[in-house]
């Protein structure tokens, strides 16, 4: 825990005189913008990874209009900022039964088109 404090310490001590100098509001806003691209890259790759799990549980649970939906979200430029309105209309599987569901002819023509 030494170790980390004394580092933290000597970047305070060698970015301080930066931040007060004559260039300190561009140095706020590269900071600020730093920070906010870092935000950014975060917030889309939970976004992304929302996205994963509603496309994998489409297919773990043979829902083809799930699916073909998600698909469609994913090809889409803005699909990133998609909410949907009813989650649990997204996951529910088209057939109760895990072994019918596999016997689903609509999802069999889903595929091949």
């Amino acid at each position: 825990m030494g170790g980390i404090c004394h580092s933290l310490a000597q970047v305070v001590r060698l970015a301080l005189p930066y931040f007060r100098s004559e260039d300190r509001w561009a140095g706020r806003g590269l900071l600020g913008a730093i920070l906010a691209i870092e935000l950014g890259q975060v917030g889309i790759a939970v976004l992304l990874n929302s996205w994963n799990a509603r496309f994998y549980d489409a297919l773990q649970h043979k829902n083809a209009s799930a699916f073909g939906y998600e698909l469609l979200i994913f090809r889409l430029p803005g699909g990133v900022i998609y909410r949907p309105r009813r989650l649990s209309a997204v996951l529910e599987p088209r057939s109760p039964d895990s072994v019918a569901a596999m016997d689903d002819r609509s999802l069999a023509a889903f595929m091949a088109a």
